[in-house]
């Protein structure tokens, strides 16, 4: 017998059936798959649920470094409003947005 090739959709499928069935032999056996196969499968596809104590830990160490992006971007975006807008730039610069020339003392 030559070998069969699963697409990831078929061996999704069968693991989960596998989980509610009364034992994977009987999945094993029924689909024609090696055990080692099927279990190479399952530590590849199941994935193990974290914690809710971990999930949570995860979870709000992503949403503080979220806010401190969107904070960031956000005083980016206002000093970009406020250069463009001319009412805080460069020190000696006059109207039009144009900087004045420098006067030297004799």
């Amino acid at each position: 017998m030559g070998k069969r090739h699963y697409s990831e959709q078929q061996i999704i499928a069968i693991l989960n059936e596998a989980e509610l069935a009364s034992s994977a032999s009987e999945v094993i056996r029924k689909h024609g798959i090696n055990r080692k196969t099927f279990y190479r499968w399952k530590a590849r596809y199941v994935r193990v649920q974290p914690s809710p104590s971990e999930l949570v830990r995860v979870l709000t160490r992503e949403n503080a470094l979220l806010k401190r992006i969107v904070a960031n971007q956000a005083l980016e975006n206002e000093t970009l409003r406020e250069l463009h807008s001319g009412r805080r730039g460069h020190p000696r610069q006059g109207k039009g947005g144009r900087p004045t020339p420098r006067v030297r003392a004799r």
